[in-house]
């Protein structure tokens, strides 16, 4: 079978879209595949925003297959591979991950992660071909919003220019102590200029302690009623426990200042004093997966890390 990995066509996005949802439904034995992860946007916002590759697999001039690849400066993720069903076991997902990998070898990243099924020996078998290792699970966290939003917010929409350049290249200092080249930028930027939601900044004086990037409802990567944090990050320092107490605090009360109703985020257990943090506040976990690192190293998943992330 001649299978042709490239870059996706903006007009084949709502296709990717569909193949999406039809493949992970399908697996998920959903009733009505085309429905999964409801009004959520999992793919033309990543690419729209600039944040992402898309990719996409062709067998007879067909899309048959996608996949969402994500540049975080020293750190690459593969975002959830989509295969037709007709199609599954043919070798499309190795051919994508093979232009996944040319990628990873363009920019330059020190580490590279994705999450899957930790039920999914095949998924599990078809990663470790490709040198990723799993290591601690991976939850999608929820907490039923139920504070006022009496705290005072600073965001970034509400900076001037000046002030948003400042802040981005404090952002990038806070996450590169956390690990090493690891630059949220793009995905500040593009909240700000697609309108997905904001990033809540957390300051100590002039600096910048803590910030988190929130999607906002449909049509986002979070969904209708859900203030969902992309990334969320505190400086490590005496205060760090205090600081993530605080900046999930901050961003509970953005969602209530936006008509939502939960907020989502993503956490690694191996993050063990974070994840302890989350239950001890009224998180719950609503999802499970494995987190598999390439290579079989922590990167930034330690226990005295407080971070916010999906790698997806």
């Amino acid at each position: 079978m001649d299978i042709l990995v490239r870059p996706v066509k903006e007009e084949e996005l709502e296709e990717s879209d569909r193949l999406f949802r039809l493949a992970f439904g399908t697996m998920y034995g959903l009733t009505n595949p085309n429905e999964t992860f409801g009004d959520r946007d999992m793919i033309a916002s990543r690419w729209r925003g600039g944040t992402s590759v898309v990719l996409v697999a062709e067998v007879d001039r067909a899309v048959c297959g996608t996949a969402v690849v994500t540049n975080w400066g020293s750190l690459g993720i593969v975002g959830r591979m989509a295969v037709h069903p007709h199609l599954w076991g043919r070798g499309v997902a190795s051919r994508l991950f093979e232009r996944v990998e040319d990628l990873f070898e363009q920019w330059h990243i020190s580490q590279a992660g994705l999450v899957t099924q930790p039920n999914s020996p095949k998924h599990i078998h078809l990663y470790q071909k490709f040198g990723f290792w799993p290591r601690y699970p991976t939850a999608m966290m929820s907490r039923h919003i139920n504070s006022n939003d009496s705290l005072t917010i600073s965001t970034f929409s509400n900076l001037g220019k000046d002030e948003q350049r400042e802040c981005i290249d404090q952002a990038f200092q806070l996450s590169d102590s956390i690990y090493e080249g690891l630059d949220l930028s793009t995905e500040i930027r593009a909240v700000r200029d697609q309108a997905f939601g904001d990033t809540i900044l957390l300051w100590d004086h002039d600096e910048l302690v803590g910030f988190a990037i929130c999607h906002c409802g449909p049509r986002t990567e979070a969904g209708s009623g859900n203030c969902y944090v992309k990334f969320g990050a505190v400086r490590p320092s005496q205060n760090t426990r205090a600081d993530f107490g605080r900046l999930l605090k901050t961003c509970e009360a953005f969602a209530v200042r936006k008509g939502l109703v939960n907020l989502v985020a993503g956490m690694n257990m191996e993050r063990h004093e974070a994840y302890k943090t989350m239950i001890e506040t009224g998180f719950v976990i609503s999802t499970l997966y494995i987190t598999m690192h390439k290579p079989n190293d922590p990167a930034y998943n330690r226990p005295s890390v407080f971070v916010l992330d999906w790698w997806s």
